[in-house]
């Protein structure tokens, strides 16, 4: 399908659910890059998708709406949910690793996993994105003694959940017209 206003390549289910989230959207309007989204002949997303050259969506995972914690009034925070993430090397001075960002049922809420590829046998699992990234940015400043103190990073934007292209497509997931506390964006 081509439609300006939502990216190449969504198939017609996606359009119309984001097409359909008028009611619970906000005020808020935010600047999203139209993404070329491929789908097979079944109308099923083809991965990965590149949204910048450092993040690249591997899965945008399914919604859980009936138990609450598994999104926020800013997050969505779908189950099965995989990126790759292009960032610092934990282990060498100027030098970059891949970072496998996933999102698991943990029960009660979601767990955020993170698996560097310098260290694969060593994933950092939390009950937050942002609990994960600090232990990653914890030991990259060991690494490059830089500043002293706990580190402070976003993990939902370095899980990509907070780029306006994904946030786009996770809106346009089936059921996330379900999500009770998640306020809408409209795109531009």
């Amino acid at each position: 399908m081509n439609d300006p206003e939502f990216g190449d390549g969504m198939s017609d289910a996606q359009v119309t659910a984001a097409a359909n989230l008028n009611a619970n959207e906000t005020s808020k309007v935010v600047k999203a890059a139209n993404i070329a989204v491929k789908t097979n002949s079944e109308g099923q997303i083809v991965y990965p998708i590149t949204i910048t050259g450092t993040l690249k969506i591997l899965n945008l995972g399914q919604v859980e709406w009936s138990r609450g914690n598994f999104h926020t009034g800013s997050n969505i925070f779908t189950i099965g949910f995989k990126s790759v993430r292009d960032h610092q090397s934990m282990f060498t001075i100027g030098a970059r690793a891949n970072y496998t960002c996933e999102i698991l049922d943990g029960g009660k809420g979601p767990l955020f996993k993170v698996t560097c590829s310098e260290d694969p046998s060593n994933p950092i699992i939390k009950d937050t994105a942002s609990g994960v990234w600090v232990e990653f940015c914890r030991k990259i400043n060991e690494t490059t003694q830089a500043r002293k103190g706990k580190p402070s990073v976003s993990g939902p934007d370095r899980y990509g959940l907070s780029e306006p292209a994904v946030l786009r497509l996770l809106q346009s997931l089936p059921n996330v017209d379900k999500l009770e506390n998640y306020k809408f964006r409209k795109f531009v």
